[in-house]
């Protein structure tokens, strides 16, 4: 099975202060980060074999450490046993005018408009597809960030995460 020969691994990266995606020992951190994946990710997150080599390789680096992970389905189906679940949302727009002005900063060529259309279409996707669709975990809190600063945001998981540490 080729998903068998896929190796993924996270590194930290001192000079960006970010973690960095390795894939087969390459760095394909700003691939995976541009527009053409982003348009297509929600096909490919419909294949079953796929969902399913991921999980496994999601709860694989959760076992090594606690791990802090965001995607659409960590808490409802990865690390459903999760100390703290945070479902993290913002209106439609907000998110596509964020992403439009990372892309833009990446100098990448893209409108506004086909950075929201393609957030919708991938919201549209995720939340209806019969293999793990994007849902909130029943003990996941809620956080919409779409007036908060990121600051301020951290300020708030970061007290979630002390308050979870003193129970």
């Amino acid at each position: 099975n080729a998903l068998d020969k896929i190796t993924i691994n996270f590194e930290f990266n001192t000079t960006t202060k970010q973690s960095e995606t390795i894939l087969n020992g390459e760095n394909v951190e700003q691939i995976i980060r541009g527009f053409e994946v982003s348009d297509k990710v929600s096909i490919v997150a419909q294949i079953q074999q796929v969902r399913e080599k991921l999980i496994a390789l999601q709860q694989e680096i959760g076992k090594l450490k606690n791990v802090v992970m965001d995607g659409r389905d960590i808490g409802s189906i990865v690390f459903p046993d999760a100390k703290l679940k945070l479902f993290v949302t913002a209106s439609a727009k907000i998110r596509a005018q964020r992403r439009y002005d990372e892309l833009v900063e990446k100098e990448e060529n893209i409108t506004y408009e086909e950075v929201l259309a393609n957030l919708t279409q991938r919201d549209e996707h995720d939340t209806n597809r019969k293999i793990n669709p994007l849902i909130q975990a029943k003990d996941a809190i809620l956080i919409d960030n779409s007036d908060l600063s990121i600051q301020k945001q951290n300020d708030l998981i970061d007290g979630l995460i002390t308050t979870k540490l003193l129970e």
